[in-house]
């Protein structure tokens, strides 16, 4: 599954998909390729979803998770 948010008139996409027993949200096309060992592990150090058990998002390097969290201005 490719999942999107849209940043001005920019979509900016992400990888969605299972991982063994558990979720995993990957940047599409970030400045580093994302590269996980079999128990999920990256260079990003994912951070597991505050509302769901077991789903985790990896932490792009050009910081786009900072406007879907709104962390970010726009």
């Amino acid at each position: 599954m490719i999942e999107a948010v849209k940043v001005g008139t920019t979509e900016i996409f992400w990888y969605v998909f299972n991982l063994k027993d558990s979720v995993h949200s990957v940047p599409m096309n970030d400045l580093r390729d994302h590269i996980m060992d079999k128990t999920g592990s990256c260079w990003c150090h994912p951070i597991e979803d505050d509302e769901y058990v077991d789903c985790w998002i990896h932490n792009s390097m050009d910081r786009r998770e900072d406007y879907k969290t709104s962390k970010a201005f726009h």
